[in-house]
């Protein structure tokens, strides 16, 4: 029978097991998708996509590579582009030549864009405030340590 993916984790009983080496992998999996569901929802309101997002958060402190834009989201070049594209119809970025090697573009947020990101951003960032406020101290921590130790063993492992 084919596993179909709950909308919410499945908790697991108080005094159960130790989980398996495989289910906190699931749980971290679908917690992430979750976010970006939620995220994806709120985000419908400013008329953006997660990838739209993604481009203005990276230019957002300072002009990006035409270039590196799209590895850096998580696309094709291609993609990229396309992104970029649909921003700039908005006026929310702009293409900025480099002021010396001119086969180097700039993406550059306008001051519209700034004030999107800005709104955006918050409205992401409640999501991430809601989640926590549902989730008791001891979770919280719990989240805490056990990420820092996820990201401790993959610096590790990429020695």
């Amino acid at each position: 029978m084919p596993r179909t993916r709950s909308a919410r984790p499945r908790p697991r009983p108080r005094g159960a097991a130790t989980p398996g080496l495989e289910e906190p992998w699931e749980s971290l999996r679908e917690a992430y998708l979750g976010l970006r569901r939620q995220w994806s929802e709120v985000l419908r309101q400013f008329d953006l996509s997660l990838s739209e997002i993604g481009v203005l958060d990276l230019c957002a402190g300072a002009p990006a590579k035409v270039s590196g834009v799209a590895r850096a989201v998580g696309l094709t070049p291609a993609g990229g582009t396309d992104v970029i594209d649909r921003l700039e119809r908005r006026q929310l970025v702009r293409r900025v030549p480099h002021s010396v090697d001119r086969r180097v573009v700039h993406v550059r947020l306008t001051p519209a864009g700034l004030r999107l990101h800005r709104e955006a951003r918050s409205a992401r960032r409640d999501v991430l405030h809601d989640v926590g406020r549902a989730m008791t101290e001891d979770e919280r921590r719990a989240l805490a340590v056990g990420l820092e130790g996820l990201l401790g063993a993959m610096r590790r492992r990429g020695r």
